[in-house]
């Protein structure tokens, strides 16, 4: 079985795959639970990560318990996917392989939010290119600027708010990271599905992806795996 694994800024990722089919899943903090974690079958290994200081003792970790080789996308292999953007060599991995996944799926102009610790929102083309996108912080990100920077606001986990009216301070700060973010989040969706074209198709992943989905009436596809199948995707097409 190919073990998947997406090396995120607060957790990692992973699924085990039986060719196309994804058989095994689930979310752990560190490279030995990651080892730990997935199944004993394991006869081939590929990782995605965002966090350099972290994709070398996955693979250490993964390599030790499973005696496989662990190829890393990106650096043995690269997602075999048209990038316009001007400098594409900067665009995140994750991005790329999350277009790639969705365009498997859709066939056709997509647009895919990412909503994890940064949100992404981002557009492929009716011929399957990476045009680009835009990066937002995300609501826990955005509760610690506003405590941290500020001398007077208080630090608010992200929840969802029983009004969007405050009537305190922290009430305040719980509307504006929840309403504001799914407000950021649509208009942005609105505005890049110009680009990818017509009818485009929206996904959505990452840790608030369900949320999104909930709260946007159907009009997103939430596809929690999205960034995995798209590992699976890459490195199947790595020979090719």
């Amino acid at each position: 079985m190919l073990l998947t694994a997406d090396v995120g800024n607060t957790s990692i990722k992973w699924g085990m795959f039986d060719r196309e089919r994804l058989a095994h899943h689930g979310r752990c903090a560190d490279a030995p639970a990651l080892a730990a974690a997935a199944p004993m079958e394991v006869t081939e290994a590929v990782v995605a990560s965002v966090v350099p200081s972290m994709t070398d003792l996955v693979c250490e970790a993964v390599e030790q318990r499973f005696d496989v080789k662990v190829l890393v996308v990106g650096c043995d292999f690269h997602v075999k996917i048209e990038n316009r953007c001007r400098v594409p060599e900067r665009v995140g991995v994750d991005r790329l392989l999350n277009a790639l996944a969705a365009y498997d799926r859709s066939r056709g102009p997509c647009v895919i939010v990412d909503a994890g610790s940064a949100i992404t929102v981002d557009a492929v083309d009716a011929k399957g290119s990476f045009l680009g996108g835009a990066i937002v912080p995300g609501p826990e990100m955005q509760a610690h600027a506003l405590h941290e920077h500020t001398a007077l606001l208080p630090f608010v986990p992200f929840a969802k708010p029983e009004s969007a009216l405050g009537q305190d301070t922290e009430q305040a700060i719980q509307s504006g990271l929840y309403w504001g973010g799914i407000g950021a989040v649509v208009e942005l969706v609105r505005q890049i599905s110009k680009h990818a074209g017509e009818h485009a198709e929206i996904f959505v992943t990452g840790g608030h992806g369900r949320l999104l989905a909930s709260e946007t009436m159907g009009l997103f596809t939430f596809d929690e795996h999205l960034t995995l199948r798209g590992i699976r995707l890459a490195w199947q097409a790595r020979a090719h």
